[in-house]
């Protein structure tokens, strides 16, 4: 399919012809230096290795931001008694599901 560097014109054509898929400006770029990568470095580029560059570059630049980033967490466990007083502005969550961000609840620590 490539044998040599191919300009984006060329990338965007071939994705529309082979695999059926319109390509943006962002996607198209993305897709040109990759598949330029591959064969600047020896290897001809095949239609099974256009369609995996083309799917990851698809995943990887519609995939949203993450919405929460644990940096730190802790867990304490007891029978009867309230966990210590924290100082600072800490949060518990008191339930989570990482499929869905919408449902966690965020109850903030309590003093005794």
């Amino acid at each position: 399919m490539f044998d040599r560097p191919p300009s984006q014109q060329k990338v965007v054509e071939t994705v529309r012809a082979e695999l059926g898929v319109k390509l943006t400006a962002v996607y198209a770029k993305r897709v040109t230096a990759l598949v330029t990568d591959f064969v600047e470095k020896g290897k001809r580029i095949t239609k099974a290795d256009l369609q995996y560059i083309v799917e990851n570059v698809l995943k990887a630049l519609s995939e949203p931001a993450p919405i929460l980033e644990v940096e730190d967490f802790q867990i304490t466990t007891s029978l009867k008694h309230k966990p210590p007083p924290r100082s600072g502005s800490s949060l518990t969550a008191s339930a989570c599901n990482p499929r869905r961000p919408e449902s966690v609840r965020w109850t903030p620590w309590s003093t005794p």
